[in-house]
């Protein structure tokens, strides 16, 4: 059975091991193989935290939408993900993606980290990982959207070491971050 193109092209050099909180955290890019605990991750998650990365109340994540979620190209998009525990009994703690626009070459960008593991520096570290490999598939910045109340999202921007332009409008901040600029 030929492999699929994620199987072809996975990127083993961003998988490594870093301390936070404390703990020793293993990360990597997502797999096909990780739809279980990617499920288990999201019924794990507050229903604040599902609504600030959702915008929305969203009770379920079934097979269908979790698929276009694990089974990425690894060329136009990324998706990183923080485990806890040994293979094949992995916790997932965060998640960070994100996917190249060509239509400017920024990559809009998204992030969830356990409400468990929030507040301890998790999602600065995978804003940096996702800002290091972007550049290295060539996007000019970030971009994303965050709800003006979610005040950790809109801090881990701010820390990303890039200045962030930014416009609110109705309660969500469009926001943007050019790689060529430094803090």
């Amino acid at each position: 059975m030929p492999l699929t193109v994620a199987g072809r092209f996975y990127p083993e050099q961003y998988e490594h091991t870093a301390e936070i909180g404390g703990r020793s955290v293993f990360f990597r890019p997502i797999k096909p193989t990780d739809e279980a605990i990617e499920r288990a991750f999201f019924y794990t998650l507050s229903d604040e935290t599902v609504y600030y990365r959702f915008f929305n109340i969203v009770k379920t994540m079934p097979h269908e939408r979790l698929q276009p979620l694990v089974n990425i190209d690894y060329r136009e998009e990324m998706a990183i993900v923080g485990l806890l525990g040994e293979p094949g009994d992995e916790e997932m703690v965060a998640i960070g993606r994100f996917k190249l626009d060509h239509t400017d070459d920024y990559a809009e960008v998204a992030f969830v980290v356990h409400d468990n593991w929030q507040n301890c520096g998790i999602g600065t570290y995978i804003m940096n990982t996702l800002i290091t490999i972007a550049q290295n598939m060539g996007a000019e910045g970030f971009k994303a959207d965050v709800l003006a109340e979610n005040k950790k999202m809109l801090h881990v921007f701010h820390k990303c070491g890039y200045p962030v332009h930014s416009r609110l409008e109705e309660g969500v901040y469009s926001i943007r971050i050019d790689f060529a600029e430094r803090s």
